[in-house]
């Protein structure tokens, strides 16, 4: 009874051809293929919604007159549109518009006359967009990475804040720079950072029962922002975060109009404003 005898040199195991399933199994196993790449998405659209704080004072110095809108309680949504290439270089930007749904206004007019009132009604809008470049440390969504990306862009914020017999609308508007941080974490995971500054032209219209103002002057603005992002594909993004911002002016001008005694120019103190807001964002990659 004779036997033809196979050797194969990568197991170092026999067969025989009394056993042929063995050796139709081992001929037809199928060959390891390479995996495929990722498509690269390059847009990127998302809906981001959350609270917001904040307080917006000013001060003239002749006649001496104070106003301080505060403990304002804002309800902010905000769209936002990016496109990226492979390189590195991005586009983004966003609009934001949000209602104000309680408030105080105090103020301190040239007598040392207080009065106080609550907040009626008011509004805020964001208008944003940035050219940048993303530097990646390491390889994305894999154990540990790292990006960094240098932002210029141009912004416009606007407040509106009203009271039963009084009105105060905001501009501030100019170019900003910034940087954005992001730490990756276990594939899936993201801590994120970001701060600009923005170099802005400020103008402001008052009105109340027997007169209306205007105020110019340039300002300075910090924005600064961080959270946690959860990445569970490429395409899907769920995001938490804390912003800041404080925006000051310096000296400016105020220009009174009085119904009976005409125009009166005096100088702008000051305008400050700062506001505290937490929010949630929703964004996809396509």
């Amino acid at each position: 009874d004779l036997k033809m005898i196979i050797f194969d040199q990568n197991s170092n195991a026999t067969q025989t051809l009394n056993n042929p399933l063995a050796v139709q199994a081992q001929m037809s196993s199928p060959t390891p293929q390479p995996k495929t790449p990722e498509k690269f998405r390059y847009w990127s659209a998302g809906i981001k919604t959350g609270y917001q704080y904040e307080r917006t004072v000013w001060q003239v110095s002749n006649p001496t007159v104070a106003e301080s809108w505060h403990d304002i309680n804002i309800w902010k949504i905000r769209a936002d549109l990016g496109f990226q290439l492979p390189v590195g270089l991005l586009l983004k930007g966003y609009a934001e518009y949000g209602f104000s749904f309680d408030g105080k206004i105090d103020r301190v007019g040239e007598f040392n006359n207080a009065t106080q009132n609550t907040l009626s009604s008011g509004n805020t809008m964001t208008f944003s967009g940035a050219l940048g470049y993303e530097f990646v440390m390491g390889k994305k969504r894999k154990r540990l990475w790292a990006t960094l990306t240098p932002l210029v862009g141009y912004a416009y914020d606007e407040q509106l804040y009203q009271s039963r017999n009084n009105e105060y609308n905001t501009a501030w508007q100019g170019p900003w720079v910034g940087l954005e941080f992001a730490l990756g974490f276990a594939k899936h995971h993201e801590f994120f950072s970001a701060a600009d500054v923005h170099w802005t032209d400020f103008k402001a219209l008052g009105e109340q029962q027997n007169y209306r103002l205007e105020h110019n002057a340039t300002a300075l603005g910090y924005k600064i922002n961080t959270g946690y992002r959860y990445r569970p594909t490429q395409r899907w993004a769920f995001s938490l975060m804390l912003d800041y911002q404080h925006w000051q002016t310096g000296s400016g001008t105020e220009i009174l109009n009085l119904p009976t005694q005409g125009f009166l120019e005096s100088e702008l103190k000051s305008v400050k404003r700062d506001a505290f807001g937490v929010s949630a964002a929703v964004d996809v990659a396509f």
